[in-house]
């Protein structure tokens, strides 16, 4: 089947089609989920070699993720950004190529290594694992990318990046445990930037003393036998903010483990909102970071990106296909961290 023998099946101009198998902003999103469903029934698949020669484009997405050795998998919170984004950014006509980059090598190899061997349009880096280094790398080689979640330095403002306010998170997770009653309350976070911003927020709305406890890293296993090492200080609190659901779900199973009831005596919150802090028992409060808003932000950014590409001129350079001018990616971006929400269920009182 060729694009006029698919346009007939769905009833529309052949261009329109084409446009819309080519991911083009021009055409509505119904239109283009009407022209994808009938390629997908019909077995037709859009031949990327010629349409890379026709556009000069491969609508094709690199996502880069952290992986770390100390962990058998990678954040919960960012595996599912990432699976968000790439089903985000398949709906809109963007194929995904997800590679990981070591955290412990700083991801400078594992950037140079995709940007060598995959032919991308752009590139997302996902996680505020993510080093300075790692990301001047793609400055340095005039790459287009997207930084989603990086963490919140003050170098990160010298790339386009969709950051959360991480900050505002922390406050949030205080005001849970104060408006339900809590006095005395313990912090448990590891020491990775991101959690000190969030427990800077929890500080300032808290406004008085509390206990803090640091994790060595941010698995359910080291929550669990760190509540469990510190059982009797622990007990003497009504209310405990963990930097994580992971780490806050090894909390709350260490704390029922021990005989103490979750929440009728200790008050517990998370932050992330990972899709298992619904299914614990009890279900877990927690601060939401945004994925939804951060995925269709993402697609966005992309869409403008290639609107906005001047077809002639990457057809001139083809040795460089996602050369970027910064300041035009940067044009596209919000101007503000998103926002993150609070999350009442049944972990607090």
């Amino acid at each position: 089947m060729n694009v006029r023998e698919l346009a007939r099946v769905v009833g529309l101009s052949h261009m329109t089609v084409s446009r819309a198998l080519n991911g083009s902003p021009n055409v509505a999103p119904d239109t283009r989920k009407k022209v994808l469903r009938a390629a997908d029934r019909h077995g037709y698949a859009i031949h990327a070699p010629a349409r890379e020669l026709a556009t000069g484009t491969t609508n094709t997405i690199g996502i880069l993720y952290p992986y770390h050795e100390l962990r058998k998998i990678e954040s919960s919170y960012t595996s599912q950004l990432m699976h968000d984004v790439r089903v985000t950014l398949e709906a809109g006509g963007f194929d995904a190529i997800v590679a990981g980059y070591d955290t412990t090598s700083r991801g400078r190899e594992d950037i140079a290594r995709l940007c060598s061997q995959r032919k991308v349009d752009a590139i997302i880096v996902l996680g505020y694992e993510v080093t300075r280094e790692a990301l001047e790398t793609l400055a340095t080689h005039g790459y287009r990318y997207l930084c989603v979640n990086p963490p919140n330095e003050p170098w990160v403002a010298e790339h386009p990046a969709l950051l959360i306010d991480q900050t505002l998170g922390g406050e949030l997770a205080a005001q849970a445990l104060r408006d339900c009653g809590c006095r005395h309350v313990a912090v448990l976070h590891e020491t990775a930037t991101q959690f000190h911003h969030r427990v800077a927020g929890f500080e300032r709305y808290w406004g008085r003393a509390f206990d803090r406890h640091t994790l060595a890293d941010g698995t359910y296993d080291v929550a669990y036998a760190t509540v469990r090492e510190h059982i009797d200080t622990l007990r003497s609190y009504d209310g405990v903010f963990v930097g994580s659901d992971i780490s806050a779900i090894g909390v709350v199973n260490a704390l029922l483990d021990e005989g103490v009831a979750v929440p009728a005596e200790v008050s517990v919150c998370g932050f992330d909102d990972i899709d298992a802090a619904v299914y614990c028992r009890p279900s877990l409060t927690t601060v939401r970071q945004p994925r939804e808003q951060i995925s269709e932000a993402v697609l966005g950014w992309l869409s403008t990106l290639r609107a906005s590409v001047d077809g002639a001129r990457r057809r001139s350079n083809p040795d460089r296909p996602i050369g970027a001018d910064s300041a035009a990616q940067r044009a596209t971006l919000p101007a503000e961290a998103f926002a993150p929400k609070l999350m009442l269920r049944g972990s607090t009182r």
